[in-house]
């Protein structure tokens, strides 16, 4: 397989792991968050209240602007063929 062709899969495999996501974000918040803040109280004080808030569309949205972002990078990375600088930002990007 190419190295051009490695660069488009991932986006395309981003997509498939944030639908899960974008589908199972609030039921699993739902049925999990007791458990979280007894787990993480600290860290799940603060970040539940925004994720119970967060709704699916704006979810979908932030999902979706991020896969906007790596497709510019993978046709930029293709384009140019850079894909040693390609590689490492998507590598940032995927750590954040």
């Amino acid at each position: 397989m190419k190295i051009g062709t490695r660069m488009w899969l991932w986006p395309m495999v981003f997509m498939l792991h944030d639908f899960e996501e974008i589908i199972m974000l609030k039921p699993w918040i739902t049925k999990n968050a007791s458990d979280l803040q007894e787990r993480f109280s600290r860290l799940a004080s603060r970040l539940l209240p925004h994720f119970e808030s967060l709704s699916t569309s704006s979810f979908a949205f932030a999902v979706a602007e991020a896969f906007m972002f790596l497709s510019v990078l993978a046709y930029l990375t293709v384009e140019f063929e850079l894909y040693a600088i390609g590689t490492g930002l998507l590598l940032a990007f995927f750590f954040q």
